[in-house]
């Protein structure tokens, strides 16, 4: 595997610190109930009354299984971070500039919250987008940073899928 290189700033340390984790449910159970009631009077059925129904009987039960399957996918949780709300507020530029301390910065109020100047806004998106395109990676780093005197501004480097890092 190729090096994997992070490099943090004091903003980006922010940032990470207000990142929003919290668990989820992957989905909702579907019911099989009345696909087993279906293939339960099915198999009640007389003998030849049975045979009609016999590759409706075969769908379902193929029916039946590919929904166990999704239901016990479904039942499990995750934990994670919404990409689209990543510090928990309504708009991206606001909780940038919120963390960065870059909040009272604000020129104007448009449709997408409070508008920074063009310099600001351009750095406060590099800022959110370095963290969104390498969030794998920044969280196998802070994991890492617990047991390893925690983490600090500089350039980290892992050559073993984030298992172990070095701070260059």
């Amino acid at each position: 595997m190729a090096a994997k290189r992070i490099t943090l700033t004091e903003e980006h340390i922010r940032l990470i610190q207000n990142i929003d984790f919290h668990a989820f449910e992957f989905g909702e159970e579907l019911p099989i109930q009345p696909i087993i009631d279906a293939m339960e009077e099915i198999d009640e059925m007389p003998k030849e009354d049975a045979k009609k129904f016999s590759r409706l009987h075969s769908k379902l039960f193929d029916i039946r299984n590919r929904i166990n399957e999704y239901n016990d996918e479904a039942s499990q949780n995750g934990w994670g971070v919404n990409q689209w709300n990543m510090f928990g507020g309504t708009y991206v530029m606001e909780d940038v500039a919120l963390i960065t301390g870059h909040y009272g910065e604000a020129i104007d109020d448009g449709a997408q919250g409070k508008v920074y100047p063009k310099e600001l806004e351009d750095h406060m998106w590099e800022l959110y987008l370095y963290i969104t395109n390498n969030m794998e990676w920044v969280m196998k780093l802070v994991l890492w940073s617990v047991s390893n005197g925690g983490l600090t501004t500089g350039t980290y480097k892992t050559t073993d899928k984030g298992i172990n890092w070095v701070k260059e």
